[in-house]
């Protein structure tokens, strides 16, 4: 089995009480839109988690949007980033990246793994630290706002 096959079989899993269960598209991608009802912090009461299948599919990455950016932001703002996730333990595992994003860039909480398979156990696994990450991240990322006008929070409330 190839990692595509992998995720597959683990969203699929993960999905398997909706009428459609998940799976990847043609290019390698898949979203999954969780409602958590009661976080007030989250737009829409809903936390959106991507799952990306690398070109060469020997990997993947899960993200969740943070903030678009505006203009360019600080060096001091990227210096900042830098050293934060420098350490594992200060973002709970995840990382933040810089990527493009259609008419801005966007920020993002990312994961990624780098092995040759998962299991959808491991996958499931992966998955909640990651949600728990990026939820703490969400929070964070409101107080550099405060701080960074070029930063536009996706989840605003």
């Amino acid at each position: 089995m190839t990692l595509k096959d992998d995720l597959n079989q683990a969203l699929a899993v993960m999905t398997r009480s909706r009428e459609t269960p998940l799976s990847l598209d043609e290019n390698g991608w898949s979203q999954l839109i969780l409602p958590m009802p009661g976080r007030d912090n989250l737009s829409n009461q809903q936390l959106i988690v991507e799952v990306v299948l690398s070109k060469t599919a020997k990997y993947f990455t899960l993200l969740t949007p943070l903030a678009v950016l505006n203009n360019q932001p600080g060096a001091e703002f990227l210096q900042a980033l830098l050293y934060r996730q420098f350490s594992a333990d200060q973002v709970d595992g995840a990382a933040f990246g810089l990527g493009a994003g259609g008419e801005r860039d966007r920020l993002v909480a990312l994961c990624h793994w780098a092995l040759p398979a998962i299991t959808p156990d491991q996958f499931s696994a992966l998955f909640q630290n990651f949600v728990k990450a990026a939820l703490a991240l969400i929070d964070e990322v409101k107080d550099m706002a405060r701080r960074e006008p070029a930063l536009v929070l996706v989840h605003s409330s």
